[in-house]
């Protein structure tokens, strides 16, 4: 609605502007037309009062409205940010345990497709065992490990983390201020698939059977295409790489 309401504006702002120069350059009148020259001045005049009252009003505008706005943006992209890269970067590790534990190694997510995700089936509610770096600062590679814990559980961790930063985020005053298309990413985020699929993981976490759930490659892909917006969204973390046990 803004960019439109934007658009709008500079069109009109637009017009104002060049009706003036033609106006103010000697040309009466303004177009070709049998109108006397004391009446052509008129509409001149009229048309000039206009186009300065739409430049005048664009101007109190941005000044009264859109900047405090974007002011309000700012303080709530602040207090936003630091909850988006904790979201962001938890499912990137998620996402290279996901693809290490497929037999992909070294894979760039931003390269991932549709039929990445194709060897997955389910979870296994086996041990992860999944080790990681994250270079917290330039050349300083502090090493991670998820240890013995179950993806199920893992996961279910995650799920529960994303949906209470989101539920705090969405609860912000002026969040909607923010972007638009964020505050319709978040609930669809806390809301896909994959982590409706938890909840009967979960429930079913005791029995030692390993469920297959159809389309779940699907979800998976749905789940690393809001990861990417949500990226775009927070901003870059810091790089992740996969630890390689050594051969024996």
């Amino acid at each position: 609605m803004k960019n439109q309401i934007t658009i709008a504006l500079a069109a009109l702002n637009a017009v104002a502007i060049l009706l003036l120069l033609q106006i103010n350059v000697g040309a009466i009148p303004l177009f070709p037309s049998t109108l006397s020259k004391d009446r052509a001045e008129k509409i001149n005049a009229l048309t000039s009062d206009l186009s300065q009252g739409i430049l005048v009003s664009t101007f109190f505008y941005l000044l009264l409205v859109r900047l405090p706005e974007k002011q309000k943006a700012r303080r709530v992209k602040t207090l936003i940010q630091p909850k988006l890269l904790i979201i962001a970067n938890h499912i990137e590790i998620s996402l290279h345990y996901l693809m290490h534990a497929d037999g992909s190694r070294g894979t760039d997510l931003s390269r991932l497709e549709r039929n990445s995700f194709d060897a997955r089936s389910g979870l296994t509610g086996l041990p992860m065992n999944f080790k990681y770096e994250i270079e917290f600062s330039k050349g300083a590679w502090t090493p991670f490990s998820t240890g013995g814990v179950s993806d199920i559980a893992y996961f279910e961790s995650e799920r529960v983390l994303v949906e209470r930063l989101v539920d705090e985020i969405l609860s912000l005053p002026h969040v909607s201020d923010e972007d638009d298309d964020l505050v319709d990413l978040l609930p669809r985020l806390r809301d896909c698939f994959f982590y409706r699929c938890l909840k009967g993981y979960v429930q079913y976490a005791n029995y030692n059977v390993r469920v297959s759930v159809p389309e779940f490659s699907g979800h998976l892909y749905e789940y690393w295409s809001l990861y990417r917006k949500l990226r775009k969204a927070a901003g870059t973390g810091p790089l992740i790489r996969i630890m390689h046990d050594p051969p024996k």
